[in-house]
């Protein structure tokens, strides 16, 4: 009797396994197609030259640091396509200043709907500096 009931609760978390997989399996799907659109939407980099530009540094929380130019006029959308089309970027995050430490408007990508989203300001009137130093931070469902 208890063999029987072990090798049913087996099947059941099999069954429940290959469910979960298939799950994460399609959420990488979207993921990774979220930013393959996203990746083409990034404006190009200003020269270096241009004084309309801000150099960010980014650093990711696995440690990881990204850097690159945007002009100051460019939406905070652009920031955060860029941070989300890195492979260690998380799904889910904000860009927070680190002294003194606040978050930056915005938010990450989402799967489904983040493209409706429309209202984002830019990186001038969001804070950014010239040269900045911003943290990602992580955001658990």
């Amino acid at each position: 009797m208890n063999e029987l009931l072990r090798q049913e609760q087996e099947g059941a978390y099999e069954v429940s396994l290959k469910v979960d997989r298939e799950k994460e399996r399609q959420r990488q799907r979207r993921k990774e197609r979220t930013r393959e659109r996203l990746i083409r939407e990034i404006p190009t980099e200003p020269q270096l030259i241009d004084t309309n530009a801000t150099h960010v540094v980014i650093r990711l929380p696995n440690g990881r640091r990204l850097e690159r130019r945007f002009l100051k006029t460019e939406s905070m959308r652009s920031l955060y396509d860029f941070v989300f089309c890195n492979n260690d970027s998380p799904l889910n995050f904000i860009i927070r200043t680190n002294i003194p430490t606040r978050d930056l408007s915005g938010h990450s990508p989402q799967l489904e709907d983040f493209l409706v989203d429309d209202n984002w300001t830019t990186l001038e009137e969001s804070g950014v500096g010239h040269k900045e130093m911003l943290y990602i931070k992580e955001l658990y469902n």
